[in-house]
This record gives C-alpha cells, structure tokens and sequence, in this order.
C-alpha cells in the first residue's frame, strides 16, 4: 500500500497550550459574566474611574466612587505610576461574603463584592471593610499595570495579550505585560496588604488572626519555607500563606530600609526589569535578593514570636486537646444532643458536616451533608435530632447566595430547606418554631427573625434590625428562654454585643469593644454568655453577665486561638474551634468560671512600625479627604450601563502552531465590555502543508440565559487512506476545506455538588476539495467517493458533572462526566443531506479507598448515525483536534484515540472503551524558592487501555475491526504565571493495530501530551 502523505503522531502545541486555558475552571462550558445579568446596571464615572455597579447597590455606589478616587491620590503617588484611561471598578451583590478582585488583562478592571467578611476569617476587622479593599485591589491594579521600556512599546502596538492558545500569541503575552504581572504572587499580594495597613489600618498587618497563624506555625516549628509562599499549597495555611509571608516580607523591606518610599521603588524596579527577573531587580532596590529578605524576615518573626510566647507563657495555659487529626480544618462547631457537629474540609476535598461522640471519642464524617467551611453556620435542636446549617451555593446561574439545608441524624437524609433570603448565620429557637438569622442583601445588613413551618421550612421572615450602610451583623442567638436575642455588630470603632428584646422590640448595648467579638453563646441558665474575642492580642473565651454586660472575665488564656465556643446541654463542657501549627481544630474544655476570675491575661500585640517617613504617609492622608471631597462634588449623575456602547477593542496578535505535518498561523484580535456580558475573538491565519485558509470568529453574548454564542469557522480536515482505487490495491490520503456558519444557545444548572449544562443550535456546513490533494489522484478511478455536498443541521447536548476536582494531579478525583447529544440534517434546514447522528459519553471517576490520590477512571463513549452515506462517515476514531476546532460547538465527530492518526477509521458507527488508573509518584508542592512564578505540583503516572472502533454496512471500519492501545504515561503537574495549570508528559503507547507497511508505523511510540484536568 502506498499513500500520498503519512500522518506522524505529533504534539500540536496549539491544542496543548488551548487545553490549558480552557479547563481550569469547572468541566461545564459555562461561562459566568462579571456582573449578573438579571439586574439592571448602572454607571457612575469621575475622572479616572468608571463605577458599574447593580442597581441595587446605588446607595452604596457613590461611596465606592469616592474612595476609589482618595485610593488612586495616594497609591499613584507612592507607586509613581498613572495608568492610561478610566480604570473600571464592578461593583456586585453576587457574592455573600467579602472578597474581591482585580486583574490589567485586558483592560485594568477592580471587582468589588459589598457583602462583609465572615467572623473566623483574616479580613474580619473593624473599621471600612469596603475602603480597605479599594485600596488592596487598586495596589494590584497599579502594581500590575507599570509598563517600562520594551513592554510598554510593544502593549502600544498590540494592547495587553490575553494568550489565544500558541506559543506565539503567549510569547505577545509576555513582552506586553508587566514584569510586576509576572512576579510572584506573595510580592503582589504582600505590597496589596502594606497598602491596605498602611492607609486603612488595621488591616492584615496588624490582624491579630495573622498574628496567631505566625505564632502557632513557629511554636509547633511549622513556618512555611520560602519555596512555599504560592497560593496552591495544599496544607495548612493553604493560599494564605502567599498571603501573609508576602505581606511579612514586604512589611520587612519597609520597616528596615533606609529610603523615604522603599516598596514603591521596589516595585518600580521590577517593572524595570526584563521578565522574570524580580528577585535581581528588588536587589538593585534594597541591595539583597528575595532569598535573603526572605531569610531576615523569618528570623526577625521567629524573635517576635519567641518573646510572645514568652510573655504569655508566663502565666500558666489552658489546656485545649486536639480531637481532629490534622489535614481537617474545623469551625461553627455546636453541641447538639450529647454529640457535637462541626463544618469542616479534608485537604482538596469536599467540605462536609462531621460529628464527633465524646463519650467514645469517635469522629466522623457525612459525606451527603456538602457544606461551604468556614463559610458557613451551624444550628441544631437541643435533643440533636435535627442539624440547620448554611452553605454558599449557586443562585440563578451566577449569584453565589447563601442556603439553608436540614440533616436528619436519624434517617443520614439532607434536605434544602430554603434558598432563597441569602441567610448567612442562622439560629434555631428553643421551641423550634423559629430562626435569628444575618441576611446581607444590596450590601446592607439585616437581623432578622424566621417563622418555620411544621416541616422546618420558612414561611415568612421579620425585620429586627437595620445596619448603617457598610457596617456588619453576625452571630445571632437565642437566650434560653426564647425572650431575647443577641447579635454582633461591626463598625468603624470596633465590636458591639446587642441584645434584641423580642418582646419590647428594642436594642441595647451589652458590650463594647475595640477588639473582635465573636460568636457569643449563651450559658444554659440564661445568665451568661462567652464569647471569643482577642481583648489581649490572642483569641480567648470571655464570659460578662447577661444582664448588665459588665467588663468580661476571661476562662481560657491559650497561645494559639479559641474561637466558635457551644455549650453542652448541662453547660459543663465548652466546644470550640482551636488552632495550632497545623491549622483549626475541635476542642472540648471543661467551663471554669473560676480559673482566671479577676486576673488580666498576658497581653500582645501585632506591630506595625511607621516606617523612614510616617509625616509623609500621614500628609497622604490628609490629601485624600480633599480628594474625597471634590470628587463628591464634581459627580455627575448616574446612568444606565449599556454593554453594546461600551465595548472595547482589547488586543491583537500574531499565532503560530507547528507540527511535524506543518505549521498553522495568522493574527487574532479580541473585543469585550468590562461587564463580560460582550465577547468577540477573531483569528485568522493560513496552514502550510495543504497551503489553505484558516480562520475562526466567535461571538458571546452573555446578558442573559440562554448565553448566545454566534460563530463562522473555516478549517481543514484530514482523512488518511480514505480514498480507495477500484482495485483495492491502493488507499490515498483525503483533505477537504470546511467552512462552518452557526449559532449556539447554552442553558447552565450550576450547583455546589453538580453542574448540568444544556446546549443546542443551528449550524451550515460546506466543503470543498483541496486542489492539491485532488491533482495527486488526478486520472485514477475510485471506488470510494467523498461528498461535497453541503449540509444544514441542528444539534443539541446535555452535560453532567458531579466531581471532585484534586489539585495536585490537575485531575478529577471522583464522580462522573456524562455528555449525551444528537445533530439532525435535513434539506429543509439548507444544504443537500438527510441524516442524524447521537453519541453518548460516560466518564466514571473512582477514588481508591486507602491509596490518596489514588484514581481509576473508566469510560465508554458510543456514537450512532443514520441517513445519506458519505465516504467520510459519520464518525471517526484517532488524533487531535486544531486551534480552530477545540472551540467550535456542536456535536463531536471524532474520538481520540492514543498513537493512532486523526480519522484512523471512519464509519457510521462508533465505540470507543478506556481504563485508566492514576497513581502518584512525587508530590512536590512547593514553587522555585518564590522568584519565578513556577509552582511544582506532583509526578504521577497513568496506566492505560483504550481501545475502539467504527463500522457501517459496507465500511473500512469492518475490515480493521477492533483496534487498541495500552501504554503509560507520566505526567508532571504545574502551574505558570499564576494561571496556567498544566501537566506535560511523556508516554510509551503499544499500538498493536497499526499496519506495519510503512517504517514510520511503529507498533510501539513515544508521545509527548499535556492534558488540562479534564482530559484524564
């Protein structure tokens, strides 16, 4: 047999490099805008920021406005750095606890979420949680964004890349960003932090959370090494650490330097420099590189911590027994009945309730209770046959609101009971007929009370109290006999302990403080409460009298933390939330009123020295309230958002891929609106081998559901031997040029536990001969004909995902993928063929009892057609796809195959098997000692069989059959630049099918892969 051209088993970079960007979120395709779609949006712009924010949050929105304008006063000039045009700040209510982000790409954009922070957490603070964040996230912004020299001349021409998917398009990538883009996180995150301490203080730097994380990981001799300062670590403190230690180190180069403004110019000399070179250029600014500041500030922390734990050692400690093992990070934990229940997550695991019998000493876990810890609150019933508890989920496809579930102990069922009302801390009464609740909505706060059906349902809901804008309730509770209910208030000043009258419908004050107050609970008497609180720098129980709310008496003194403390039915035994090296843990403590009555506990405090120049940053300060001011004044009013008007151009790039069957390449260029609502991205380009014209454009609309996705795609495809002559003897190569016209309508069902997607549309097809392919068969007659014809077809699919991801395999860990469509042809949709197809995938995913990380995968996948038969068939088996194919809808045609070509066999039928079983072999965890954004995740291997076929009445696929492979293949799993999670590899594949007519057709291969999570 001989051929005109033979297909190698080749590594297609663009596929590769597409993969990566395209799975690292959830397996559905589902994309979510940075603003939700069911509200209208509206606008306000002052001179260098432009504010989009929900219309339920304009209250808020002028404020938001007026403290981004004081934040850029006194950032631009400590970083000296002005960015070109009006930085976009979203401001959402899609999320009901704080965070927020910020990103240059393409376009510099801050996101704000205006619910507040949780109790337990590191921002959980006095003071303008909403300030404080504006300044962290405009430092990234400003940092991020200065551009030197070569990427400053270059992002002029191109704008800022975002990567299409080609080493070409992410070389663009990285000479037009900013070398601070490409730092280390914990530099980004750590100058973030200075930022917001140094002008909205406290801040993280003087948290006295932080303070107990530092001090417990140095007294149980658990500080993280420099090459672990990445947010992917996967044990305790987990992301914080990049965090906090960058924000110790930073805080270090300011407090020691000599200059006047030593982290602006530290971060101006890395923007200075070329690429990834940060840590030489922060030593031409401080005159040491990263490794060294790194190794003064760990023994400048570890003489810190000593001398705390000195101080408070000097007093005798409580003793507070670890009951979890380490590796399960607890909070909310409560007595119910003689058990105790807890929120916690194992590592990289599904975060569930747990329970733990203290009368057996027994722990454990229920898997069918999925939680959100430590997100999350925690009820029950005095006799512990009914659990409430909350938990994050997804709300109309993009809000990420707060549910309530039930669990019965006695039946294991969990059941929704509401989730709607965005309750975030919830309390049952003691009749049981009744919630306290803490909703945020439109950024306000509310304490409320919650009327329960026979079936614990919410009939109706009472409003109790208001919180002034930007400040915060938490932690309701009932007082014993149901009369009365106290509730934490958080504002500008510090704590307030309140106490609600349920029958007098008023407040009053119990307690104030400058310091956190915590989850207070009630003694069984009714004569008491403790609470949490960090009144002499650690996090301590306290007691005050219910009735008068005198000064607290503290009953424990730890060195590490208490926090979330539950009595026992007979009020003799405290439950808690304690730390150590190791992170949260469950304690149970006997109640001693008496052990530290009328004693001051050792006190320590976090330190935050003012620096070479305090008067400077104080005179920064006091510019700002100017600042404010004006902008109040000069603020226009506020308009409607229209995405259509404001989208933008983002960028444009060459892109180029190459294999051993030619190179792919041409220019792209993208479009969007700050909201995500608008989307466009164009390629164009040329192909090499069959000298034909590529191209792809794409259109996303997505202010609303159903999401519209508009495309034209322009493409080849290859068929090897699929030309046949009369005689039989010999088979040649078929390529034909494929043009695609269609629009795509998706509808997501996205929840914490799954994740459906239903997707359908309406695609044009055409084809046409490559004239080079056809003048090589030129005079030869054939007894298999390709068709031209072309073809009008609607398809539909179904996807389902329910598993785990794990990330330090960069794959999936359990449950099952399932994806189920059909496409149907016919002459009334356009185009000249009359058939259907349908294909069924089933991915099931099962973890190794024992054996961590430990997977085995198996899967089917079955495709069926019907209708006008064409020497292409409907389906075939083998390769890879292009650039241009991996983001085209519809239905898939091929199915890979390992070490066999693209389209290997084709037919209208088609089955395809695999077994896989994932192993690891390393696990490093750690980055390249926090210089170059690399971090190292884990060596693991793949044992593998896949083997396939395809078949019609009167096909190739008979006559080849069952075809196979079995090989292994070792992968390495990593993450670049912060956002690029992949894992390259190399495989050995025994292809025992593969025809040996050729020497090129070795039965045994080498390959090289590198797979998105999804792909495994």
């Amino acid at each position: 047999m001989s051929r005109y051209t033979e297909k190698k088993w080749s590594l297609h970079w663009a596929v590769i490099v597409w993969a990566i960007i395209l799975t690292h979120g959830i397996v559905c395709a589902y994309k979510a805008p940075n603003v939700p779609t069911k509200e209208k949006l509206q606008t306000i712009e002052t001179p260098h920021f432009r504010v989009i924010y929900q219309a339920s949050l304009e209250e808020a929105a002028p404020i938001i406005a007026e403290y981004s304008e004081e934040a850029y006063s006194v950032l631009t000039t400590i970083f000296e750095w002005i960015p070109e045009g009006k930085i976009d700040v979203l401001f959402v209510d899609a999320y009901d606890t704080h965070n927020g982000w910020a990103t240059p790409l393409p376009h510099n954009t801050i996101s704000i979420f205006a619910a507040g922070s949780e109790q337990g957490s590191s921002i959980y603070q006095p003071g303008n949680y909403l300030r404080r964040t504006i300044y962290h996230e405009l430092t990234h912004v400003l940092t991020m964004d200065s551009r030197y020299g070569y990427n400053k001349a270059l992002s002029s021409i191109f704008g800022k890349v975002v990567p299409f998917g080609d080493p070409v398009s992410f070389a663009t990538f990285l000479f037009t960003s900013s070398p601070v883009l490409l730092s280390p996180r914990w530099l980004l995150e750590g100058e973030a932090i200075w930022a917001e301490t140094a002008f909205v203080p406290p801040g993280r730097g003087l948290s006295s959370f932080v303070d107990m994380i530092f001090r417990c990981t140095f007294r149980d001799l658990n500080l993280l090494p420099y090459s672990k300062w990445y947010l992917e670590i996967p044990h305790w403190p987990y992301g914080l650490g990049a965090y906090l230690y960058g924000m110790r180190l930073v805080q270090y180069v300011y407090e020691t330097s000599d200059e006047e403004n030593p982290v602006g110019n530290m971060n101006k000399s890395v923007a200075h420099s070329f690429l990834f070179n940060s840590s030489r250029a922060a030593k031409e600014a401080t005159g040491k590189y990263f490794r060294d500041l790194a190794r003064e500030m760990l023994e400048r922390e570890k003489k810190i911590q000593l001398k705390n734990l000195y101080t408070l050692e000097f007093v005798s400690t409580t003793s507070i027994p670890r009951l979890t093992p380490k590796g399960i990070s607890v909070s909310h934990s409560i007595f119910a009945g003689n058990k105790v229940y807890f929120l916690a997550n194992e590592e990289e695991r599904r975060n569930t309730l747990y329970t733990y019998d203290p009368d057996i000493k027994k722990l454990k876990k229920i898997p069918q209770a999925i939680a959100t810890s430590p997100s999350g609150s925690l009820t029950a019933s005095k006799d512990g046959r009914l659990i409430l508890y909350t938990r994050l989920n997804v709300q109309n496809y993009e809000n990420i609101w707060y549910e309530i579930r039930r669990y019965n102990p006695d039946t294991g069922k969990d059941t929704l009971v509401t989730n709607r009302g965005r309750y975030r801390a919830i309390d049952l009464s003691p009749d049981e007929t009744r919630l306290a609740a803490v909703s945020q909505r439109g950024g306000t706060a509310y304490l409320l009370e919650l009327c329960l059906d026979q079936d614990y349902t919410v009939a109706s809901e009472k409003v109790l109290a208001k919180a002034p804008l930007q400040y915060d309730f938490s932690s309701p509770r009932y007082s014993p006999n149901g009369k009365s209910i106290t509730f934490v208030e958080a504002n500008d000043d510090g704590f307030l302990l309140k106490l609600y009258d349920r029958k007098a419908n008023t407040v009053r004050i119990l307690l104030e403080s400058k310091d956190q107050i915590i989850s207070p609970t009630w003694h069984p008497s009714g004569q008491k409460l403790i609470f949490g609180s960090d009144l002499n720098g650690v996090y301590n129980l306290y007691e005050i009298r219910a009735r008068d709310g005198k000064l607290p008496t503290p009953l424990t003194h730890v060195t590490g933390g208490l926090f979330f403390p539950s009595f026992s039915r007979d009020g003799k035994f405290i439950c808690a939330t304690g730390y150590d090296g190791q992170g949260p843990y469950l304690t149970l403590i006997p109640y001693n009123p008496n052990q530290f009555f009328g004693k001051d506990l050792p006190t320590i405090k976090p330190t935050w020295k003012g620096g070479k120049r305090p008067t400077w940053l104080k005179k920064e300060k006091e510019g700002s309230k100017k600042v404010v001011q004006e902008t109040r004044e000069e603020m226009v009013e506020p308009k409607k958002y229209n995405s259509f008007t404001n989208s933008r151009f983002d960028y444009w790039s060459p892109w180029l891929t190459a294999s051993t069957d030619g190179v792919q390449g041409g220019v792209g260029a993208s479009f969007s609106d700050p909201t995500g609502f608008q989307e466009l991205k164009l390629l164009v380009g040329w192909e090499s081998e069959y000298d034909t014209k590529l191209g792809a454009v794409h259109y996303y609309y997505r202010g609303l559901i159903p999401q519209l996705h508009l495309y034209a795609v322009a493409d080849q495809e290859v068929f090897p031997d699929l030309l046949v002559e009369s005689n039989q003897t010999t088979a040649f190569d078929h390529a034909e040029e494929i043009q695609r016209y269609g629009i795509a309508a998706e509808f997501p069902y996205l929840k914490l536990e799954r994740q459906i997607t239903l997707e359908a549309g309406y695609e044009y097809r055409t084809r046409d001969f490559i004239k080079e392919v056809e003048e090589k068969r030129r005079g030869v007659i054939l007894s298999v004909e390709p068709t031209i014809k072309n073809e009008g077809l609607v398809w539909g699919r179904v996807n389902y995902f329910d598993g785990d991801y794990f990330g330090r395999s960069s794959s999936i860990e359990d449950g099952r993928l399932i994806s189920v469509g059909g496409e149907v042809s016919r002459p009334a949709l356009g185009g000249e063929l009359s058939r259907s197809r349908y294909v069924a995938n089933w991915n099931e995913y099962l973890s190794v009892l024992r054996l961590k990380n430990h997977v085995v995968k198996a899967s089917a996948a079955f495709g069926y057609g019907t209708g006008d038969r064409t020497a292409q068939g409907l389906f075939g088996l083998g390769g890879l796809g292009s650039l241009i194919q991996e983001d085209s809808p519809g239905i898939p045609r091929t199915l890979s195959l390992r070490g066999y070509e693209s389209n290997f066999q084709t037919g209208d039928r088609i089955l395809k098997a695999a077994l896989a079983y994932r192993f690891p072999l390393i696990d490093f965890s750690k980055g390249r000692e926090g210089v170059f954004p690399f971090y190292s995740r884990q060596l693991f291997a793949e044992v593998f069989y896949e083997g396939g076929r395809t078949w019609d009445d009167a096909g190739r696929g008979d006559d080849r059959g069952w075809i196979n492979s079995y090989g292994v293949e070792v992968n390495y799993a990593m993450k670049i630049l912060r956002y690029l999670a992949f894992s390259p590899g190399v495989g050995i594949v025994y292809v025992s099918d593969r025809p040996e007519d050729d020497e090129d057709d070795n039965k045994v291969q080498a390959y090289v892969t590198i797979k998105g999570w999804v792909n495994f």
